[in-house]
């Protein structure tokens, strides 16, 4: 069944308010756009807002992409004892995100998207698990040479229980019902406002691979999209 309705989802306790559109449309006013992103938490909303508006554009702003700052987004999959199952870079995850939000874009030299695959809209809800914690461990150090700058860069990170519904054109929809980390930079020389002032540093989430109809993992039907 297709959506075209505007869905109500509480996130953090403040109602983020999700435009869901059908297939090739924009909503007037975009999700989180002229929204005031002014800490970790906020950010997030934002996250979930620009994700539900299938904007690749506007995502891929939010990943930290700046490797002389040794800053660049990866997407992990753990297991449920922490043990990493698979990674992905930056540039994996805005190609699988090109694809699923602008199925007609995809390059000629591209494999093509299945058709069952092609989104009418996808709602997010993003719960706090944990309030967000400074990442230390993330600055660069004799021991962690590889770093961000603490005197440039604040690290946070925090885990939220994930609700996500992808609805395709196909009969079959995707129903996330999992938990993710999500590490947030903010960049100290930055004022609230400014393109950059926060950026999605990594994005994990603990999921057994079990059978490919087991859609409960984000990473999961990520997967379904890559090339």
């Amino acid at each position: 069944m297709r959506r075209n309705a505007l869905q109500t989802w509480a996130v953090l306790g403040v109602v983020a308010t999700l435009v869901l559109t059908g297939c090739g449309e924009d909503p007037t006013t975009p999700p989180g756009e002229g929204q005031t992103v002014d800490d970790d938490a906020s950010f997030v909303v934002s996250l979930a807002q620009v994700y539900a508006s299938r904007d690749p554009s506007r995502f891929e702003a939010m990943l930290a992409n700046l490797p002389d700052a040794n800053a660049v987004f990866t997407f992990t999959v753990t297991d449920r004892t922490g043990s990493t199952q698979n990674v992905w870079d930056v540039h994996t995850e805005m190609d699988i995100h090109r694809r699923m939000f602008r199925p007609n874009e995809i390059p000629a030299n591209d494999p093509p998207l299945d058709s069952y695959l092609r989104l009418d809209a996808v709602t997010v809800s993003l719960s706090p698990l944990s309030g967000f914690s400074e990442r230390a461990d993330l600055y660069r150090s004799a021991a962690n040479p590889g770093g961000v700058d603490a005197a440039i860069w604040r690290v946070t990170s925090a885990r939220y229980k994930t609700n996500v519904f992808f609805e395709p054109q196909g009969n079959t929809s995707f129903v996330v019902d999992g938990e993710a980390d999500f590490v947030v930079l903010e960049n100290l020389e930055k004022s609230i406002g400014d393109d950059g002032k926060f950026l999605l540093l990594s994005w994990s989430e603990p999921c057994e691979f079990v059978a490919v109809q087991q859609r409960e993992c984000w990473s999961a039907v990520k997967s379904l999209y890559a090339k």
